[in-house]
């Protein structure tokens, strides 16, 4: 009895988007022309576009928490994920409420360990945060117990695009 899921795309004016840090980005971009790797290009411009949402984003998740739902984040790098976790745990009511915040992604231990920490995020029943990369829970783990999902850095394959909304059935 529950409404069909619904995307929902927020856009930032330049006001609320934070500093762009250019030379941190043009780094990653010029490694993505020298690897000559299909997609590095786009990739490390979504990059660049993702990280000027933190800021935002953290106050939207911060809203959801308060409220005691239960949030996922998906990015596409391992860093970010990393980032992500450090920021969330340092918001005032994840410290007060001591939520869990969950990192997850493909160099975290097995893949055992990975079902391990979304088993644990779908049997919480208060506020908690997954934070993962797209693939880090290959083709099968299903979140459907989410109360909302934000993409921080879109995949640049509509196949990728699918496999995320698909583990929220």
């Amino acid at each position: 009895n529950l409404p069909p899921k619904r995307r929902q795309s927020l856009y930032l004016s330049l006001e609320d988007q934070e500093a762009y840090d250019e030379r941190a980005h043009e780094q990653s971009i010029k490694k993505a022309v020298q690897s000559k790797r299909p997609g590095a290009i786009l990739e490390a411009k979504l990059a660049a576009a993702a990280s000027r949402k933190m800021k935002a984003v953290l106050g939207f998740v911060e809203d959801h928490l308060r409220c005691g739902q239960k949030v996922t984040l998906f990015t596409n790098r391992k860093k970010d994920v990393e980032r992500w976790v450090a920021s969330l745990q340092k918001l005032s009511v994840v410290k007060s409420q001591e939520i869990p915040v969950w990192g997850v992604h493909g160099e975290l231990g097995t893949s055992e360990d990975r079902a391990t920490i979304a088993s644990d995020y779908m049997s919480a029943t208060t506020a908690c945060c997954l934070v993962a990369t797209i693939e880090s829970f290959g083709a099968s783990i299903n979140l459907h117990d989410t109360d909302a999902v934000y993409v921080i850095q879109l995949p640049y394959t509509p196949g990728d695009l699918r496999q995320m909304e698909g583990r929220f059935a």
